[in-house]
């Protein structure tokens, strides 16, 4: 079978803590584990520590913004546009009539260079930097583009931040488990603008210890106005040292990390998320 991390390293955990699982299918991408005479599903990277709620809230970028906008931890300017051509139903949110009008109010609220991307997609798909008016009306046309099937009704304008170094905080219960950078010093760049996913990008675990205290201050924030149990962090450190939160994500993959990286700390992380479940 060809398991997901999630459920491979679940696994393993069941296996030390004697605790029943089962396999419903075999994809390998579906796992069923029973403690306290509960079921428990893990689905792909899903674990069952959030709800559904809050994996919708991590999901939907815009929202994770307005939430942390709350907080006091820095969050890039960002604003939503939906499509012109959006379903009629959904017709009474559209603000604007056209993407020429999209790309007129995204250039009064915000300077050159500015994101844009997607408001519910991942992985670095359709993320653009754009430095000019056509580059954000191409932008806008890719992602209301109907026929795609990554559509998104969605698009968000965002504040550029000029990365000195970007990481990812791995967090339960507001509580730093490890992180790491990801570096490019020595990548190349393909075309997709997430750092993972340039060429001979790595993933460096985080040991610096004033790094760390910061990062767990961010994971500690993050779950007091979230809720959000289980996720990762992703933070862009600027050049003068502030931290940015850019998104989180409640089923982080750690394909990329394991390539780079013992699997110790992943084996403990699914440990630890097993013990948590009630």
């Amino acid at each position: 079978m060809n398991f997901s991390s999630a459920i491979q390293y679940t696994i393993q955990a069941c296996k030390n803590l004697s605790i029943p699982y089962t396999l419903p299918d075999n994809s390998g991408q579906f796992l069923c584990i029973t403690k306290n005479n509960k079921p428990y599903f893990y689905i792909h990277q899903t674990v069952p520590l959030n709800s559904q709620s809050h994996s919708k809230l991590a999901t939907d970028k815009l929202f994770t913004y307005q939430m942390l906008s709350q907080s006091s931890l820095h969050i890039p300017k960002t604003m939503g546009f939906i499509d012109p051509h959006v379903e009629s139903q959904y017709a009474h949110f559209r603000q604007q009539q056209d993407i020429s009008e999209i790309v007129d109010g995204i250039v009064s609220h915000f300077s050159f260079p500015v994101i844009l991307k997607p408001n519910s997609k991942s992985q670095g798909i359709h993320v653009f930097l754009c430095h000019n008016q056509e580059e954000i009306y191409t932008a806008l046309s890719t992602i209301f583009d109907q026929t795609r099937k990554d559509y998104d009704y969605l698009a968000l304008a965002q504040q550029y931040i000029e990365p000195q170094a970007e990481f990812r905080l791995i967090s339960i219960d507001g509580k730093l488990q490890f992180a790491y950078q990801k570096d490019i010093s020595n990548a190349t760049f393909t075309g997709n603008l997430s750092p993972l996913h340039w060429q001979n990008s790595q993933a460096i675990i985080v040991t610096d210890p004033h790094l760390i205290e910061q990062f767990q201050g961010i994971t500690r924030t993050m779950f007091e106005t979230t809720g959000i149990r289980f996720c990762g962090v992703d933070v862009i450190q600027r050049e003068d040292g502030d931290m940015f939160v850019i998104e989180l994500n409640c089923q982080p993959s750690f394909d990329h990390f394991l390539k780079h990286n013992s699997n110790d700390l992943v084996k403990k992380l699914y440990s630890h998320i097993l013990l948590q479940l009630e």
